[in-house]
């Protein structure tokens, strides 16, 4: 999912996805466009309005950079893009069970519920991207955006959908959205410095993109980044500090 203030990213689980738009023109009714990438097949489709380039650029660099720092890709997953009314976003979690564009029934845990309705009731947020699925079958739901603010929150919810496929389910936030930011941030870095600002927050809600972001920056270049990700990835925690202290601890990070 994708929020902040004014908009921003939050997702994990079947959460995980987003889209691209640029130029005016959309896709018409029932015509879809794809593009793939390291595994990645991402459809998009539904009034999708695509950049010249029909969202190639951002679909290959999320997944290029994802495999420089991970040394990983996926096998096959499919991303369904769609673009919906903003003022339908906030409804998307009423429903825990929900069937993707391939026929298959997905739950979303009370947990992403819970964080989505956390989301949408907190004020100076709003919900700009959702992705449902799993096993590699997802369908992103994308607010009406444009231009770089479009294809970052893109970069941001492929990096979800690409930590669910190789590594699961990420309980800690703070990594799950950090990296998320990070890594859409390497494409964007103007619209995330934007978005997220100071490394501190006062809001709860947009505490694991903004610390979570600032904890990536300082050591995603460490050697023992890519390992120290994958073992705390299901283990949540409650601030950055925790994270600091947990990465304080780890066996001597090379730096």
């Amino acid at each position: 999912m994708n929020s902040g203030r004014h908009g921003e990213g939050l997702s994990q689980m079947s959460l995980a996805g987003l889209m691209f738009l640029s130029l005016a023109a959309g896709l018409a009714a029932g015509e879809e466009k794809m593009v793939e990438a390291d595994g990645l097949r991402v459809i998009f489709s539904d009034g999708a309005a695509l950049s010249q380039d029909g969202g190639e650029i951002v679909v290959l660099r999320t997944a290029a950079s994802f495999k420089e720092l991970f040394h990983q890709s996926v096998e096959k997953a499919t991303v369904h893009v769609r673009s919906v009314d903003r003022r339908d976003m906030g409804e998307m979690f009423h429903f825990q069970e929900r069937t993707l564009p391939s026929g298959r029934r997905v739950i979303v845990s009370q947990r992403i519920a819970n964080i989505a309705e956390m989301m949408v009731r907190s004020r100076g947020c709003q919900v700009e991207g959702m992705t449902f699925g799993e096993k590699g079958d997802y369908e992103v739901k994308i607010a009406g955006l444009s231009g770089e603010k479009f294809e970052r929150v893109l970069a941001h919810e492929l990096v979800h959908v690409l930590v669910r496929e190789t590594h699961g389910d990420g309980a800690n936030l703070f990594l799950n959205e950090g990296i998320a930011e990070y890594l859409a941030g390497k494409q964007f870095p103007s619209e995330v410095q934007h978005d997220r600002g100071d490394s501190k927050t006062s809001n709860a809600v947009l505490r694991p993109y903004v610390e979570g972001l600032d904890f990536c920056r300082r050591h995603a270049s460490d050697a023992r980044f890519a390992a120290f990700f994958t073992e705390q990835l299901n283990h949540p925690v409650t601030s950055s500090r925790e994270l600091e202290e947990i990465w304080e601890h780890a066996d001597a990070p090379s730096r």
